[in-house]
Order: C-alpha cells, then structure tokens, then sequence
C-alpha cells in the first residue's frame, strides 16, 4: 500500500491505523505500507487504486514513471476504488487510469461501486 505522506505511512505501518482518518479500520499484518510508489507495485498481480479523485492523474502519473513497463504488464488487474470525476477534464477515474498507465487495455480495469452503509 503506497501512502504519498512519509510521516503517514511510517505511522501506519507501525500502527497499522489512522486514527484521524480511519480510526478503528487495521489494516493486515501481511500488507506492506510504503511511502516508495514503485515499492507498493512491484510484484503485484492487481492493484486497487483509491484516493482524492482530484489527485488521482499526478498520482498514477508519479506511479507509471517509477516502474519498468514490464512491471505495469504483469499487473492482471486495476480496481478502481474512487468515485467522481476529474474537474477539469470531466472524466472518469477509468479513463484518467487509462491515460496515465502506459500500455494499458480495458480489459484490466474494473471499477468498484456501491453504497456506504
């Protein structure tokens, strides 16, 4: 899991919370919290994709310029895990996805939606 925040992912790879902005949701012994991009990616099979839609492009912009495309083609999945739409372009997270991660087909992506109950 790639926390942007150092400070963040220091405490919560620690912690294993946040207690301001997730309290009482702990996250999995087995689930490596790194403050590294490329470190969050390399080796995964899929990979869920949330955050501040607004923040979303520079993000996965960052990402696929730290890893070795090989390492993007490996990837089986991207769930997508954000709700909205970017402002400025008015599209979604799927094509903002699409966009920023070289090399990637439809057929990889999977987007997530439901109500919070």
């Amino acid at each position: 899991m790639w926390e942007f925040n150092k400070a963040d992912a220091d405490m919560l790879a620690l912690k294993r919370e946040h207690p301001l902005k997730l309290a009482g949701h702990h996250h999995p012994s087995d689930v490596v919290i790194t403050n590294e991009i490329a470190e969050a990616v390399v080796g995964a099979e899929l990979c869920r994709v949330r955050g501040p839609t607004q923040t979303m492009r520079g993000a996965l912009h960052t990402m696929a310029r730290s890893i070795a495309p090989s390492q993007i083609a490996r990837v089986k999945g991207w769930i997508i895990a954000s709700k909205g739409i970017e402002c400025t372009t008015l599209k979604l997270m799927s094509e903002v996805l699409m966009e920023e991660v070289p090399g990637l087909t439809e057929d990889k992506v999977v987007v997530l939606s439901g109500i919070a109950r």
